[in-house]
């Protein structure tokens, strides 16, 4: 209901309207979320969703069905559906505070440079977000070393913290 997509580890889940959407363009449409109720997850807030969202044209896939978000840069009119934006490498941040969960979308031009590879293991902030991982948890990240950094999707399956490992399912329509 709120993407055009078909993602192979992604979960549908049922929504008010009687028909369903992703978990992932739940959690990142701000006006959206998934609520448990009655031991299974639901997700809410579809009709308050801004009526622009639904006009906006995607700049990964260029489909104007559904619901996108925008780079959270002022003036920035890149948008996004929220499964094209994990495949786009957009950068999304989500931190709670005393009124929920609130997120932040940086474009490809507009997020932060990448520190160099031979100092991610020496930064807290990293190894930090790495230590929280849960198994079932969507991620993204770049696979270095070839000739070209490659970005990738995928859910996590494994985090063996003692040998700073996270082993992760490749969602293979995202790759490249």
């Amino acid at each position: 209901m709120l993407c055009p997509n078909y993602v192979p580890l992604e979960s549908l889940l049922p929504t008010e309207a009687g028909k369903f959407a992703h978990r992932v363009c739940a959690e990142y449409i701000p006006e959206t979320w998934c609520l448990s109720e009655d031991g299974r997850e639901i997700v809410v807030g579809i009709e308050n969703i801004d009526p622009a969202r639904w006009n906006l044209k995607c700049l990964y896939c260029s489909s104007t069905r559904g619901a996108k978000f925008q780079c959270s840069v002022p003036q920035c009119c890149r948008a996004y559906h929220a499964t094209c934006a994990v495949a786009a490498g957009i950068l999304i941040e989500t931190v709670e505070d005393e009124q929920g969960k609130v997120s932040s979308y940086q474009c490809r031009f507009h997020r932060p440079k990448r520190a160099p590879l031979s100092s991610l293991e020496q930064d807290q902030n990293i190894m930090s977000f790495a230590s929280r991982l849960q198994q079932g948890e969507m991620i993204q990240g770049r696979i270095s070393g070839l000739e070209n950094d490659v970005p990738f999707v995928g859910r996590v399956v494994e985090n063996c913290e003692s040998e700073q490992v996270i082993v992760v399912e490749l969602a293979n329509g995202y790759i490249g």
